[in-house]
């Protein structure tokens, strides 16, 4: 698809209780939630009416209503509060070609027609035209009992052609996860509405449940707009969870994503869902293609948080306080004290590696790679460190949960061969009359790992705290041996 039309940011300028406001919009699916009161549905309303798409050959939705929101089903203006204020808002966006569009809109109470309206153009406080797009809105009215309009209600055949009606029943039956048999629909207009209604072998509209006749409003739209085929387009829908269970809200989002990558009309609703923000976030695809505005009222102003985490959103909408992430400890064994600092100082410097992880040692040698080695499930959740001697040892090659130490050797013969490479003037060196020969004095051509080990014994307290002097200076040579090691810890805790 080659059109460009992309929403970016409606900026509020001055209504009612909405002053200096920005709502940012993603590529595909936009939420706005928040709290009652703070204008989520005036913001789906004040940016529906930028937008129209009459023209000489005036198109129509399948229901036969116009590509535009209906001003007077969104605003009820007060005369005593609104007709003396002045109203202003703006929205950012791409045109098809990709081109930085701005459109205005600006409050004025017409006189001669009594009316309080807002005029649209592309300069600020000038009346224009409003930008060619097609919208549907879905506001509340969807929601009103057919039950209630029995006398209003009129049921015609259905308006779809062949392929649309297998596209309704496939739509339905996937969102609403229903067994039901011979799914159609009927072109059903009330006083409030006019969509395709579902209809099965068991029933017709007047056996609808509320979710049913909401989602085949939803549906109708998403219909209309692929039998349009403009290339791009704005879907606004109030509410879109209400009267549907959790698993068909979710059923519904991936619809809605995966209908907006195909056709390029932009998804903006309101909701109070905590399932569809918790799946939203927690989904696999791009940030960009999604945008969550959550509004709160902070004295008496309407404030935006753009994409906030979920308990955040949970917290607020739930009106609590944030409660203490318990982070979940994993133990990580290793073989020897030397083992336990080497590991310990290994994951200083990443925070959640290091509140997530206690490190302990076991005495007795080879007792830690004989636990690694059993694989018994009581220590599937375990990560064992191991020397790097056993490295290239075959039977380790297929145990899952073991991270090896980095260099070649023991950990006593790492360190040793290292402060053996630096020279006599190293900064290393020098600090409480420890210099190197002071460090290799009766040590010097010790060729063994058990050498090493009294070697170890023998300068221990000169390598500071947990040996943090001796790591402070070879973390500076080895920083990627270090980030190498940190990774395979996560990748083993994940």
């Amino acid at each position: 698809m080659n059109n460009k039309f992309m929403l970016k940011k409606l900026k509020v300028d001055y209504f009612r209780h909405m002053h200096n406001l920005s709502l940012e919009f993603g590529d595909n699916l936009t939420i706005i939630s928040g709290l009652n009161g703070t204008g989520k549905s005036s913001a789906l309303g004040l940016l529906g009416h930028l937008f129209s798409f009459r023209g000489d050959t005036e198109q129509r939705t399948i229901s036969g209503n116009r590509y535009e929101t209906i001003y007077s089903e969104i605003f009820r203006f007060c005369t005593e509060h609104d007709i003396s204020q002045k109203y202003e808002y703006s929205l950012e966006f791409l045109d098809a070609d990709g081109k930085e569009e701005k459109l205005y809109a600006h409050s004025r109470y017409d006189k001669a027609e009594s009316r309080f309206r807002f005029y649209v153009g592309q300069k600020q406080g000038k009346h224009g035209n409003k930008y060619k797009c097609p919208v549907i809105f879905l506001g509340l009215n969807r929601l009103y009992p057919t039950a209630k309009e029995e006398n209003s209600v009129k049921i015609e055949a259905t308006r779809l052609t062949s392929k649309e009606k297998g596209r309704f029943a496939k739509l339905m039956v996937n969102i609403l996860t229903s067994l039901d048999k011979g799914v159609e629909s009927e072109n059903v207009e009330t006083k409030h509405k006019k969509y395709e209604g579902l209809k099965t072998e068991k029933y017709g509209l007047r056996g609808l449940s509320a979710g049913q006749d909401n989602l085949s409003q939803i549906v109708t739209a998403l219909l209309s707009f692929e039998r349009l085929d403009f290339g791009s387009g704005i879907l606004l829908i109030d509410e879109l969870d209400a009267t549907l269970f959790a698993a068909a809200q979710i059923n519904l989002l991936k619809e809605l994503y995966g209908f907006s990558k195909k056709t390029n009309v932009k998804v903006v609703f309101t909701t109070h869902s905590l399932e569809i923000i918790k799946y939203l976030i927690e989904s696999n695809w791009q940030e960009k293609d999604w945008k969550i505005n959550f509004l709160e009222l902070r004295d008496g102003d309407v404030v935006n948080t753009v994409n906030p985490g979920y308990d955040y959103i949970k917290n607020r909408i739930y009106l609590e306080t944030a409660q203490e992430t318990k982070i979940k400890k994993y133990t990580i064994l290793c073989e020897d004290e030397a083992a336990a600092k080497w590991c310990k100082n290994l994951l200083s410097g990443d925070k959640d590696l290091k509140a997530s992880c206690s490190v302990y040692c076991f005495s007795g040698c080879g007792s830690v790679s004989d636990m690694a080695k059993s694989r018994l499930k009581c220590f599937d959740d375990f990560v064992f460190v191991l020397d790097a001697d056993c490295k290239n040892k075959k039977e380790y090659k297929n145990i899952k949960n073991i991270v090896f130490l980095p260099g070649k050797k023991a950990p006593e013969s790492e360190m040793y061969i290292y402060l053996q490479s630096l020279c006599e003037r190293d900064e290393f060196w020098g600090k409480n009359n420890f210099y190197k020969d002071t460090c290799f004095n009766g040590f010097v051509d010790a060729d063994s790992e058990f050498k090493h080990k009294d070697w170890v014994s023998k300068n221990n307290k000169n390598f500071g705290t947990n040996w943090s002097k001796f790591f402070r200076r070879w973390f500076k040579d080895h920083i990627e041996e270090k980030k190498e090691f940190q990774e395979n810890v996560r990748r083993l805790l994940r």
